[in-house]
C-alpha cells in the first residue's frame, strides 16, 4: 500500500505530532508499505525555507507552498499529490483536512484523520474555535473515510460532530525506553517537552519553589524546544522566586542526551494543562521513572494514581509540592516498584501495537476501494498514459534498452482539440509508446472524468530529466528545432547541469517534408540515441512520426514544445507558484499574447469533458 502522511510541519526532532508521524512511517515501513510524508515549506517559528523535496531517515518528504499563517493556511497543491497513493492520512485538525473533507469528490482517495487533540490545546479565541468545530469540521469530516481519536477525551470530543470514530492510543518506541538502565543520582526531577502555554512550566517552576523549601538539594531539569519564546520570562521568573541554580533549561537535546536524564531522575514532572495524549509522559514511564503529574484527563487514562505514577493539582502549588516532596522521600524499594508498575503501563502503547491497529484501519478504508483502470485515460478519444512522473522516467530507461525508435508525446487540451479534427493525429498520438499531460487542461480534465492522473508532466521538466539519465548512461542526445542558435544554447545548458552529457548535434533545420531525409541522414550519422523536437504541437510529432522508422540510432524520440526557449533562458518560465497552482498557461499568455487565438480552444475542450462526462 503507497499512504502518504499529512502534517502541517515535518521536523522529528522537536518531538510531538511529528516524532508520531516519523515512527508511524518507520513501522509501516517495516511492514512493506512505502509511506511519504507531505508538509508545508517553512519552518512556522524562524520562517526558514526549507527544499521541496528531502529525505529524512528513509522517508521522502515532499513540501507545499502555503499562504497564510501557522494558525491556519492555504495549502492547495496537496490535491496534486492525491492520485499518486492509496490512503492519505491526515495528523491534525487544520487547512489539510478542511481540503480533503471537502473536495472528497474530487480526489476520491481514502482518508484517515488523527485528531492529536483538535486545535484546543490553546485558550485562544475558544467560541470561535467551537463554532468553526462544529460548523466547517463537521463538514470537512464528512468526507473523512475515519477519524482516530489520539485518546478517549478526543473520542468524546469528537464524536459531538461524527460517528466514524476508532480510538488508538498513541505509541512509543517503548523498546528503546525501556532499556534505560535506572541510576537515580540525588533528588532529580525532570520534564521533556515543548515550552508553550499549554504546558504551563510557570506553574511548574512554583511549585518547584516550594519543593527545594523542604528540599534543598532538589534539582529540576526541563528538557525541549522554546516553541513560543517564552524560556527567557521563565529564567528570569526561576530567579525571581530563588530558584537560582537548582533549574536547568537544556533546550534541544539528542535523544542519548534525554534518556541519560531520564535515567538519572528520581521522578518525571509536568504541569501541563492540555495534552492530546501525554507522549513524554509515556516515554518517561517506559524508562521506570516515576512521573508525578497534572491531574487532567489525558493523564488520569494513563496514570494509576499511588500506583504506577502521582496525579497533583498544581493549579494548587502547596498540595502539589506536598505530593511531589512524599514522592522524592519515597523509599528505594517503594519506588522501584512504582516505577515497574509505570513501565508495565507503558508499554500497552508500544509502536508495534499501535500500527497493527492503525494498518487494520487502513485496510478496512481501502477494502472497498475500486482498483484504478488498467490501460491509458481517455480524454475525447485521445489516450494518455496514467503515469506519475517516475513512472514515466523509469519507462524512457525501459526505451534506451530496447532497439526501435520509440515516440514520446507531450499532450495539452490544445493538441487533443486538433486531434478532435485530424484524425491521422489521432492515431499517431495514440499509437505513440508514451503519451503524458503536458497540460494542466489535462490533468483536471482527468479528475473531472473521475479517473486522475498522477502528476502533469511537462516537455520543459521532462527533457532535463531525460538528458540526466542519457549522461549517467554515457549516451547521447540530438536537439532539433527551435529558433536559430536555441537549441545550441539549451544544449550547452543541459551539459552545464549534467555533466558528462553527449551532445550528438543541434539543428534548427526547417520540419518540411523536402527537407526530411537531409535531417534524418544528419542525426543517423551523429549517432545520436535520444532526439528532441521543438517544432511545436503538431509540427514536431508529425515529424517524428513519419521519420521515426528511418532514426537507425535514436531510441528514444520527444517533442518538447517550447522547452530550447525556456531551458536556455531566452524566454522566461511563469514564477514557481504559478507553476504549482496550474497557472502557467496564464503567464505565457501574458508574454506571448499572440496565443490568445490558439488558447480559445479551451473553454470548447472543457465543455466537450463535461458532456463526456455525462455520458
Amino acid at each position: 500500500m503507497r499512504i502518504l502522511q499529512v502534517v502541517r510541519q515535518y521536523l522529528p526532532s522537536t518531538g510531538g505530532m511529528e516524532t508520531y508521524v516519523a515512527n508511524l512511517c518507520r513501522q509501516l515501513s517495516e511492514r512493506g508499505h512505502q509511506c511519504d510524508v507531505a508538509t508545508l515549506d517553512y519552518i512556522f517559528k524562524t520562517k526558514q525555507q526549507l527544499p521541496a523535496y528531502q529525505e529524512i531517515d528513509g522517508t521522502d518528504v515532499i513540501r507545499l507552498p502555503s499562504l497564510g499563517t501557522a494558525r491556519y493556511f492555504l495549502a492547495p497543491r496537496l490535491l496534486d499529490l492525491m492520485p499518486r497513493y492509496d490512503l492519505v492520512h491526515v495528523h491534525g485538525v487544520d487547512f489539510f483536512i478542511d481540503l480533503l473533507g471537502t473536495f472528497k469528490g474530487v480526489h476520491n482517495t481514502p482518508v484517515v484523520l488523527s485528531t492529536h487533540g483538535g486545535f484546543f490545546h490553546t485558550s485562544w479565541f475558544p467560541s470561535f474555535k467551537q463554532a468553526y468545530f462544529k460548523t466547517i469540521t463537521r463538514n470537512s469530516l464528512k468526507g473523512v473515510d475515519r477519524v482516530i481519536a489520539s485518546s478517549q477525551k478526543d473520542a468524546d470530543l469528537f464524536s459531538q460532530v461524527t460517528e466514524n470514530i476508532s480510538l488508538v492510543d498513541n505509541g512509543i518506541d517503548y523498546q528503546k525506553f525501556a532499556q534505560v538502565e535506572k541510576k537515580i543520582e540525588g533528588q532529580s526531577l525532570v520534564f521533556v517537552g515543548r515550552i508553550s502555554k499549554n504546558k504551563r512550566v510557570d506553574r511548574l517552576l512554583d511549585v518547584f519553589s516550594r519543593v527545594r523549601d523542604m528540599r534543598p538539594h532538589a534539582q529540576l531539569k526541563i528538557i525541549g524546544p522554546d516553541w513560543e519564546d517564552l524560556q527567557k520570562g521563565l529564567e528570569e521568573h526561576a530567579e525571581k522566586i530563588g530558584l537560582g541554580r537548582s533549574v536547568t533549561f537544556t533546550g534541544v537535546v539528542s535523544q542519548e542526551e534525554m534518556l541519560a536524564a531520564l535515567a538519572t531522575a528520581r521522578l518525571f514532572v509536568s504541569a501541563s494543562e492540555y495534552e492530546a495524549f501525554g507522549l513524554s509522559t509515556v516515554e518517561a514511564m517506559a524508562t521506570g521513572t516515576v512521573p508525578v503529574v497534572n491531574d487532567i484527563p489525558a493523564f488520569a487514562d494513563i496514570i494509576d494514581d499511588g500506583e504506577s505514577g502521582f496525579l497533583a493539582d498544581y493549579a494548587d502549588p502547596g498540595t502539589a509540592a506536598e505530593i511531589l516532596r512524599a514522592a522524592l522521600d519515597l523509599e528505594d524499594g517503594r519506588l522501584a516498584s512504582i516505577g515497574a508498575a509505570a513501565k508495565k503501563t507503558a508499554a500497552g502503547y508500544d509502536w508495534n501495537l499501535v500500527a497493527d491497529s492503525i494498518v487494520s484501519i487502513y485496510e478496512e478504508v481501502t477494502a472497498g476501494r475500486k482498483t484504478a483502470p488498467e490501460g491509458p485515460l481517455e480524454v475525447l478519444g485521445v489516450e494518455v498514459d496514467r503515469v506519475s512522473r517516475h513512472d514515466a522516467l523509469e519507462q524512457v530507461d525501459s526505451f534506451l534498452t530496447t532497439p526501435g525508435c520509440k515516440q514520446i508525446v507531450t499532450l495539452n487540451p490544445e493538441y487533443v482539440m486538433l486531434a478532435g479534427r485530424n484524425h491521422e493525429l489521432l492515431k499517431m498520438i495514440n499509437r505513440s509508446e508514451l503519451c503524458v499531460p503536458d497540460g494542466m487542461g489535462i490533468v483536471w480534465a482527468s479528475r473531472l472524468l473521475g479517473e486522475p492522473l498522477p502528476d502533469r508532466i511537462t516537455g520543459t521538466g521532462l527533457l532535463p530529466e531525460i538528458c540526466g539519465i542519457a549522461a549517467e548512461n554515457g549516451l547521447s542526445v540530438f536537439f532539433l528545432g527551435g529558433k536559430p542558435g536555441v537549441a545550441e544554447l539549451a544544449a550547452h545548458e543541459l551539459s552545464h547541469r549534467y555533466p558528462g552529457l553527449k551532445v550528438a548535434g543541434t539543428s534548427s533545420a526547417d520540419p518540411g517534408i523536402e527537407t526530411d531525409d537531409e535531417t534524418v541522414r544528419m542525426i543517423n550519422d551523429s549517432g545520436a540515441d535520444i532526439l528532441a523536437v521543438a517544432y511545436g504541437c503538431p509540427k514536431q510529432d508529425f515529424w517524428i512520426g513519419r521519420n521515426r522508422e528511418k532514426l537507425l540510432n535514436v531510441r528514444v524520440a520527444i517533442g518538447v514544445g517550447g522547452a530550447f526557449d525556456f531551458i536556455s533562458g531566452m524566454i522566461p518560465r511563469a514564477p514557481r507558484i504559478m507553476r504549482k497552482a496550474g497557472m502557467e498557461w496564464l503567464f505565457r499568455l501574458w508574454m506571448e499574447p499572440s496565443r490568445a487565438k490558439r488558447m480559445t480552444a479551451l473553454p470548447h475542450f472543457g465543455w466537450l469533458v463535461m458532456r463526456s462526462r455525462k455520458k
